[in-house]
């Protein structure tokens, strides 16, 4: 999922993750060794073979970059308004339901998410959204008991959506049609409707945390408008 968005927009945009807020926070609890998967070796082979895989829980962090390659928008371009510029859909989202399964090799756990839509900030015409419809996607990691004990899978970059919270969501499809989201672009929604970045690692000064929603919409609707414009 991840080469397929940059590939699409040569660049995902950053922010903090905010640990005290994240219900789905994909961290090590102290004193938990850190497996990295392996391609091709299924997960239950991997604790049969790791030494370190002791004890009812065992993590399991995806083999692969351990940052997200987060960059800066352009000068004077805020973080919002730049995602909103290469994507084609950004939403704001409530999650239903996340359910972990086993890649078909079973050496890595992605999760199903079902979530519905609360409003369109921007979409193609030709791939529409509707206010209330449920749409899913896929997303890196997640727990499941496997040779009797809980593997959390998780990825380094980025903390996961959890069901019950509310996300500023920028995607694309696929061409197969399906919904790309890669976790380090969008935001979670707090109850006091403030944002808070996915992307987890060193702080940076382009993150948007704290924003509120409304004048996340209002300054990403603006910007739609100023392209639209600019364009004519």
């Amino acid at each position: 999922m991840q080469g397929v968005l940059l590939a699409l927009v040569g660049f995902v945009c950053s922010g903090f993750a905010l640990t005290a807020l994240l219900g789905a926070q994909q961290v090590a609890t102290p004193g938990d060794a850190v497996l990295v998967n392996r391609r091709g070796v299924p997960l239950s082979q991997l604790l049969l073979s790791d030494s370190r895989a002791k004890g009812p829980v065992v993590v399991v962090q995806k083999d692969g970059p351990t940052t997200a390659g987060l960059v800066s928008p352009p000068l004077g371009m805020g973080q919002l308004e730049w995602m909103a510029s290469i994507v084609p859909d950004v939403l704001v989202i409530r999650v239903e339901q996340v359910a972990p399964r086993l890649t078909t090799e079973q050496d890595w756990i992605v999760s199903d998410v079902k979530a519905i839509v609360e409003t369109v900030v921007k979409q193609p015409s030709t791939e529409p959204f509707g206010i209330g419809e449920t749409i899913t996607f896929v997303q890196d990691g997640g727990e499941l008991p496997i040779a009797g004990r809980l593997v959390r899978a998780i990825v380094p970059y980025a903390d996961s959506l959890a069901a019950g919270n509310r996300y500023l969501l920028f995607a694309n499809r696929l061409t197969d049609g399906a919904l790309n989201v890669y976790e380090p672009t969008n935001y979670l929604i707090d109850s006091q409707s403030h944002l808070h970045s996915l992307a987890k690692g060193d702080r940076w000064p382009n993150s948007e945390n704290g924003v509120t929603l409304a004048e996340a919409l209002r300054r990403i609707i603006a910007s739609i408008k100023n392209d639209q414009t600019i364009t004519r």
